[in-house]
């Protein structure tokens, strides 16, 4: 029963043995990542302005044109029905329709009063021009249907019989009329599409995909750009190739480090960096960070002894510091223990 025993027992210390040789033989180099808090932000603003930029798409190619030929659709109802009124349904196509269009925006600039047809047909026209229709392909009597959805709309709303074969052809501007009014009489018009409206879709799309290929640029950036560092020499090496230990800086500028910006300062008889300031993002690379911490705790090691003082004498201040409606620690004999604080850094 005693030589199982011995034999776990071997077998642990062999495992001990295996674990610190394996601890021992860790590389040294060590390399920066994209920190986590960053890709995290900006992978949320990234999506966000991409779906942005993704809808102004959908509105552009979509969403606006259809409700353009709908408005549209709803503006020759009531030319029609104008023309009619007046007589002139038979002659209600349109072979010119820029020509027109034009003709009767000048008019209406001189202030010359345009009757209810003229009226109605110069709506009809801008709200074609306004989705690239001012085509006599979508104005002239009789023209070919094409992509008209109003005949198939109404002969699919009929009850009782199979719906009758849609005719391939519009062919004038009574029986045009008649399946427009059938078509309206059970749907509501879209509101009319200002002519600022698709093109603004096109900016909306160029701002938001705009800046999701930033950021994606920035990932691809920042994931390519590596900092090494050896703990042993504490030297740092740049992405450059450039290496810098901790005797070669002159300062370290902590101007913009609420920012998760440091400037190093570098001596002049550095063999390739000399004098020069060279300045590291600390957020979007970890943990280059602590490391820029420790070589200046090696540079300077009186300002680690000034910050931790520093520290030493806020965490004494703080503790004899009386709360909102407590007595202060002279008053009661004993210390007052605040609750911790969030640091505001970056905020």
């Amino acid at each position: 029963m005693g030589e199982p025993v011995a034999r776990t027992v071997r077998w642990r210390a062999r495992d001990v043995r295996v674990t610190e040789e394996i601890g021992t033989t860790m590389p040294d180099v060590q390399k920066t990542t994209i920190n986590r808090p960053w890709a995290i932000k900006s992978a949320i603003i990234g999506l966000a302005f991409l779906a942005f930029g993704l809808w102004g798409l959908y509105d552009a190619l979509v969403a606006y044109p259809k409700r353009g030929v709908g408005y549209a659709l709803k503006a020759e109802q009531l030319y029609l029905q104008a023309a009619h009124d007046m007589g002139r349904i038979l002659r209600a196509g349109v072979e010119t329709p820029d020509a027109e269009l034009t003709e009767l925006r000048r008019r209406a600039a001189a202030g010359e009063q345009l009757n209810a047809r003229e009226a109605q047909l110069m709506e009809w026209l801008e709200a074609l021009g306004t989705v690239g229709r001012l085509d006599p392909a979508f104005t002239d009597l009789p023209r070919d249907r094409g992509d008209d959805p109003v005949g198939a709309a109404v002969r699919a709303d009929a009850e009782g019989a199979d719906p009758e074969p849609v005719p391939v052809r519009i062919d004038g501007g009574v029986s045009r009329l008649q399946e427009l009014n059938t078509y309206w009489a059970t749907r509501t018009p879209p509101k009319k599409l200002r002519g600022y409206d698709i093109p603004s879709q096109w900016v909306i799309l160029a701002i938001g995909g705009g800046v999701g290929l930033y950021v994606g640029f920035l990932f691809f950036k920042v994931g390519t750009t590596t900092y090494r560092w050896e703990p042993g020499a504490k030297a740092l090496t740049l992405p450059g190739g450039a290496t810098i230990l901790p005797s070669d800086l002159d300062d370290v500028d902590k101007r913009k480090w609420e920012k998760f910006l440091v400037f190093l300062k570098i001596r002049e008889g550095h063999e390739t960096l000399g004098g020069q300031e060279i300045k590291l993002d600390l957020y979007r690379h970890a943990p280059l960070e602590d490391w820029v911490l420790e070589m200046e705790r090696e540079r300077f090691p009186e300002r680690a002894s000034e910050e931790a003082s520093v520290e030493a004498e806020g965490e004494t201040e703080e503790l004899h510091r009386p709360t909102d409606g407590a007595p202060a620690a002279s008053d009661t004999g004993s210390p007052v223990i605040p609750s911790d604080e969030d640091a505001t850094r970056g905020a």
